[in-house]
Formats: C-alpha cells, sequence, structure tokens
C-alpha cells in the first residue's frame, strides 16, 4: 500500500488564499516535483512534463513555466528539460501525453511552436516585486530564528544579562543600544559569537 502524500495540491491553494507565503514554500520543497514525476510517468510511459505556472518565482523559473518538455529529450517536438530547473520556487511537473490530453498551463493552439520559442523572463513587474517580497519575508524568518536561538543561549549561559523576553532582545538588537554592546561582549568572553 503506497503512503499517502504529506501536501495535496488543494493544501497549497488554501494556504495561498489564505496568504500564508512563508509556508508555501515549506510545503513545496515537501513535494518533491521531480520525484513525483518518475513515479507517475511509469504508469503515464511518457517523457513529457508540463511545468506549473506561478506568479512570484525567480527569473529562472520565469523562462520555464507554463511549458511542456521533453524529461530525457527523448521527444524531439519539445526542448529538454533544463539543466537549471529548479523546485525552490514551487514550479511543479505534471505528466503530459500529448494528443491524449489538454495542456493545463500551456493555453495555445500550437503548443509545438509555443513551447519551442526562446526562453525568457516572462515575470510582470508586479510579479518580480512579489518575488522580492518573498525573498525578504524568507530572510527576516531566518533572522527571528538566528535570534531567538542566540537568545536561548544567552539565556541558558548568561541569564543575568540577558533581556527578559525575546522581544526586548530583539528591540535591543535592532535599535544596537549600549545594552545590546554588552551583551555581544559578555557572550564573545564566553566563546559564544553573536552576529
Amino acid at each position: 500500500m503506497e503512503k499517502p502524500s504529506l501536501v495535496k495540491p488543494i493544501d497549497i491553494f488554501l494556504i495561498i488564499i489564505t496568504g500564508g507565503l512563508w509556508l508555501i514554500v515549506v510545503l513545496i520543497k515537501m513535494l518533491k516535483p521531480k520525484k513525483q514525476f518518475d513515479r507517475t510517468s511509469k504508469t503515464t510511459d511518457t517523457d513529457l512534463v508540463e511545468v506549473s505556472y506561478v506568479g512570484a518565482c525567480c527569473s529562472t523559473c520565469g523562462k520555464y513555466r507554463g511549458r511542456i518538455f521533453s524529461v530525457n529529450g527523448k521527444d524531439g517536438r519539445f526542448p529538454k528539460l533544463p539543466d537549471d530547473f529548479h523546485e525552490d520556487c514551487g514550479l511543479m511537473l505534471f505528466p503530459f501525453v500529448y494528443g491524449v490530453q489538454e495542456p493545463q498551463y500551456c493555453k495555445t493552439k500550437d503548443i509545438i511552436s509555443y513551447n519551442n520559442r526562446p526562453f525568457r523572463d516572462t515575470r510582470t513587474a508586479e510579479e518580480k516585486a512579489n518575488y522580492k517580497l518573498i525573498l525578504q519575508e524568507q530572510e527576516d524568518e531566518r533572522q527571528r530564528q538566528q535570534d531567538k536561538f542566540d537568545y536561548d543561549w544567552l539565556l541558558k549561559h548568561l541569564p543575568e544579562i540577558c533581556p527578559k523576553s525575546f522581544s526586548s532582545y530583539r528591540r535591543m538588537k535592532n535599535s544596537n543600544s549600549a545594552g545590546y554592546k554588552k551583551v555581544i561582549a559578555a557572550a564573545k568572553e564566553a566563546g559564544y559569537i553573536i552576529k
């Protein structure tokens, strides 16, 4: 019996609707689209994949979204799946059988010429801005986690100079106060570097 998937496409849709941007990235990485294709391509016996379409993505994904590719280059009508294709922005691969099914993301009458057009970043200015926003949110979350790790270390090893709460610690850090500088110096003296 096959293990049930942790995340279903409808889950991602619901997260997008509710605005959980940072959670989308975590869930998408759990899906592993290439492995998903490997499982399903065996049952459909096809070398073709259709790449999904996401709005907020990097310039690389902006070139490949909404296209059909030949995974191994066996089908000369479509371009080979590029080596720099990645899953980090949330693009997913879906098996595609030419002549049997209609494309879901590639909406055009002549799909062969459409998919063989030059690879150019097709993101709009708004999509580029949204991608920058997502990157900033990810960086902010990474920094918050690092700050929490630092605060927990201070609480355990230097409780006498540690601020009373995590929010107090972050305020001190963001303002680069004299108290924060003392905390950094004390941590360094104890062998822990706070960046």
